[in-house]
């Protein structure tokens, strides 16, 4: 069950108009789009600093508190200039994030400023109603797949091949001869 202050309502036909064309449902990827700011709470804090930093040593361009905002910067400016010119937010989730008073607002000014919400399932918690909408990354079982994906998706890295597709099925009257056959001993 998603918790009381997610559950305003959002118009998901604004999600969907922002999709282009022979895009990804994150819609373009030019570098400008790029920026993702990183919501997540303190308790997350080491699993949030890796994945930022694997996500940079990759290339995307991604900002998280701990790592961009510079030492005698105020801290609440800093916070609200990056979320302000970032047009993603990657919001890291986890029971301690979903009880986050901070999260909670940063999520709430995406969605109504329409920044494309990324959400991470870090641990198992009630996704709250409104991140539930959209599509998540699950990093609970498998870091290394996890990151490939997010990777895929902001257009960093070569999509996985796919599986070949089967063989298509045989004509009835060829299948029909091999069942009339009868086997030897």
């Amino acid at each position: 069950t998603a918790l009381p202050f997610w559950g305003l309502s959002y118009n998901i036909a604004i999600e969907r108009n922002r999709v282009a064309p022979n895009h990804s449902r994150w819609g373009p990827m030019g570098p400008e789009s790029r920026t993702a700011f990183f919501s997540y709470s303190r308790e997350d804090g080491e699993f949030a600093k890796k994945l930022a930093a694997d996500l940079k040593s990759a290339g995307a361009n991604v900002w998280m508190d701990q790592l961009d905002i510079e030492p005698g910067t105020r801290w609440d400016d800093a916070i609200s200039q990056a979320l302000e010119s970032s047009p993603r937010v990657l919001v890291i989730l986890s029971p301690a994030s979903a009880q986050s008073e901070n999260v909670s607002d940063e999520v709430s000014f995406a969605l109504s400023k329409t920044k494309q919400i990324i959400p991470v399932l870090f641990r198992d918690c009630d996704v709250p109603f409104r991140i539930g909408r959209f599509q998540h990354f699950d990093f609970r079982n498998d870091y290394n797949t996890g990151l490939q994906l997010l990777l895929q998706t902001l257009s960093l890295q070569a999509p996985v091949p796919r599986a070949v597709a089967p063989e298509p099925p045989r004509p009835a009257v060829e299948v029909a001869a091999r069942a009339s056959r009868k086997p030897t001993p």
